[in-house]
């Protein structure tokens, strides 16, 4: 038997866009196409060995899950954008069987995302088999809310946590040795921390739900997904 059909796009999507040519090059028409043909499993997969590892028998079991993933999923969200945290590829975010939550790993690129070898465009992970995950509503429901909720909570707290997250970033530029001519990629960083925490990235400072939802619509964005690194499995 041939390779199955997400194997074939992901060749495919490999073979039209190199690192060589990413970001310059990127055809949203051709990563649509791909991801048309490479449909979203993720979430009938991972419901399906949920039924089997917890014994699902009722409506009420699976929808409680459904809702841990929505309300972890924008958590995390929200705290990659917030700590500019790179290198989300598929194997850097786990799901808990049981409960069936989200949990992120490796940080070796926090604060960097910019930094990467081809940065990435988009400010959290939030692929189409992530969206299909999410249920109905995709991001537009639980997710949406969850979000909101949590960039008000850092908003509101935004000048403690600017002082414990710019002491993190002083610490990893210590044991980077950066040298101390680099300070100013530091304090940009750590603007850029003030920034994100206060919802002024954008130059002026938007409410919660407006910035939620520019967030979301930039993760999602077609254009935005097919410049990506296809190491980053952008289609999936």
């Amino acid at each position: 038997m041939g390779p199955g059909p997400k194997k074939h796009a992901e060749r495919e999507y490999i073979k039209y866009f190199s690192q060589e040519e990413c970001p310059l090059h990127y055809n949203p028409k051709k990563y649509a196409q791909l991801v048309r043909e490479s449909p979203p499993k993720l979430g009938i997969e991972a419901y399906q060995s949920i039924s089997r590892s917890v014994q699902i028998t009722q409506p009420s079991q699976w929808y409680s899950r459904l809702i841990n993933f929505n309300e972890s999923m924008a958590a995390w969200s929200v705290m990659c954008w917030v700590l500019d945290l790179g290198d989300r590829h598929c194997e850097n975010i786990l799901v808990k069987v049981n409960n069936f939550t989200i949990h992120h790993i490796d940080f070796e690129y926090i604060f960097l995302r910019q930094n990467l070898g081809v940065p990435e465009i988009v400010p959290f992970r939030l692929t189409p088999n992530l969206v299909h995950a999410l249920g109905l509503f995709g991001p537009w429901g639980r997710f949406l809310n969850i979000f909101e909720k949590v960039l008000r909570i850092f908003e509101n707290n935004s000048d403690v946590l600017y002082e414990v997250l710019r002491s993190i970033e002083w610490s990893l530029f210590l044991l980077t040795r950066e040298s101390m001519s680099h300070q100013a990629k530091y304090k940009m960083r750590a603007k850029g921390i003030e920034n994100r925490l206060k919802l002024k990235e954008w130059g002026s400072k938007l409410n919660p739900r407006v910035a939620a939802l520019t967030l979301i619509d930039s993760a999602t964005s077609l254009d935005n997904l097919s410049r990506m690194f296809p190491g980053w499995s952008p289609v999936l």
